[in-house]
């Protein structure tokens, strides 16, 4: 009994409800373990289509009145509590099941292509966050001393079984592949991941720790109900703050140490590219309608280009070459563009008979 309910008063969690999840438990570590594959991957592939319906027909004979599953009848010696017909699925439990099963069933289909896999992938993840926020969003009412559909008609999901759901969705969305949505938000090295690893546990622990406490002092203060939540709100900002300056403090630093370095590798690459003695440009391609490279614009130069190419920084940074170069070479122009449109670096020389010398290029993405 204490597995199933964790205070006498609570109602227990049902057999079928116990059933459903150790099944999608065994599905989800199979899984994780790479364990099952042929008939095995079948077996548990039917058992978690299994479970989805039954959830679906629990969904179904509440809304309609009917026993679709039997387990009215197959229980109806069980006793009540309070008036509750016990080791019954909630109605709330049921909704829960079909998108815990339609999750674990996701991460358990193959499909043959990397598209489709991300796609499934954001899906089963999206699932199982889902159900996790079921799972804590009965809990958070069971941890404040006010559980959700005590008193009324309807079967109360069992604490157990809230705390069950959350454990399961966080495994679905944990097992899903890492780059999938929302799971990607926290993963990583990024400043928003980073930030969002420390303020989302922030913010719900925030609004966890004033409603414990205004739960608790509400039973044993009970007047001056305003002057009670000024306190617990400037209390809460006060430790948010605290934890929020802690937290900018050390982000900041490292991103102070972050721009400094970068800082100092673009003067590295500003000091190469002004004092190296190979003439070097920066060019932005200019395309027709087909999408042929028909001119360039010079974006840079560095001071060699000047003496390669007998133009002034001033004269070119900015124009396009046609405006510069009216007789330029249309080789150059299309070696320019197929390296822009296809991203493979190129070299090229040829003889101008215009300038009478001849030229070497080097052309990169």
């Amino acid at each position: 009994r204490a597995l199933a309910s964790i205070r006498l008063d609570y109602v227990p969690m049902a057999p079928s409800t116990s059933v459903c999840f150790l099944i999608l438990s065994a599905g989800l570590y199979c899984h994780a373990r790479k364990r099952c594959t042929g008939s095995g991957r079948m077996a548990i592939v039917a058992v978690v289509v299994l479970v989805a319906v039954f959830g679906l027909l629990e969904v179904v004979g509440n809304i309609t009145g009917l026993d679709l599953t039997l387990e009215d009848r197959l229980t109806s010696g069980a006793g009540t509590l309070e008036g509750m017909p016990l080791a019954r699925m909630s109605p709330s439990t049921s909704p829960g099941f079909v998108i815990a099963a339609l999750g674990t069933l996701l991460l358990w289909l193959r499909p043959s292509s990397a598209r489709q896999a991300a796609r499934l992938g954001h899906s089963a993840s999206s699932l199982g966050v889902l159900t996790a926020l079921l799972g804590a969003t009965v809990s958070l009412a069971y941890l404040l001393g006010r559980p959700l559909m005590y008193r009324s008609a309807a079967i109360p999901m069992a604490a157990t079984t809230a705390l069950a759901f959350l454990f399961l969705g966080v495994a679905i969305a944990a097992d899903a592949d890492p780059q999938s949505f929302p799971v990607r938000l926290l993963r990583g090295d990024s400043l928003s991941a980073r930030l969002s690893r420390v303020f989302l546990p922030l913010v719900a622990s925030a609004l966890l720790v004033q409603g414990l406490l205004s739960q608790l002092v509400s039973t044993s203060i009970e007047h001056n109900e305003a002057l009670l939540m000024s306190a617990l709100i400037v209390v809460t900002g006060v430790i948010t703050a605290y934890v929020v300056a802690r937290v900018s403090h050390g982000f900041g630093a490292g991103v102070d140490v972050s721009n400094q370095m970068l800082r100092e590798s673009e003067e590295q690459h500003r000091l190469l590219f002004e004092q190296m003695q190979e003439g070097c440009s920066l060019h932005e391609i200019i395309t027709d309608e087909h999408g042929n490279a028909v001119d360039f614009r010079i974006l840079d130069a560095n001071p060699a280009y000047e003496h390669h190419a007998g133009l002034t920084r001033e004269a070119v940074i900015g124009k396009r070459i046609l405006e510069v170069v009216p007789r330029v070479d249309r080789r150059q122009i299309e070696l320019y563009g197929r390296v822009a449109l296809t991203g493979v670096p190129q070299v090229f020389e040829y003889f101008s008979e215009a300038d009478r010398k001849s030229t070497r290029l080097n052309s990169s993405h």
